[in-house]
């Protein structure tokens, strides 16, 4: 999920991702993951969720790192 600079810090990331863990919960999955960037880790750890690591990936010879940041859902 991305949200355009300037349109930042207006809620929509936070709508956005509360309406995945409402359908994720319906669905009664275990967990969500997401592929975050450095400065998206605060964020998503604001909402509950934990790193599990980490994956690399390379576009034109440029690697990009990202946090696999995960969220259980107990039942």
């Amino acid at each position: 999920m991305y949200v355009h600079k300037d349109y930042q810090r207006l809620g929509i990331a936070e709508k956005l991702l509360n309406e995945t863990e409402v359908y994720a919960r319906k669905l009664y999955l275990n967990k969500i993951y997401s592929y975050v960037s450095k400065t998206a880790v605060p964020f998503f750890e604001k909402k509950g969720f934990i790193k599990t690591g980490e994956v690399i990936n390379k576009v034109k010879n440029i690697e990009f790192i990202n946090s696999v940041m995960t969220k259980e859902f107990h039942y």
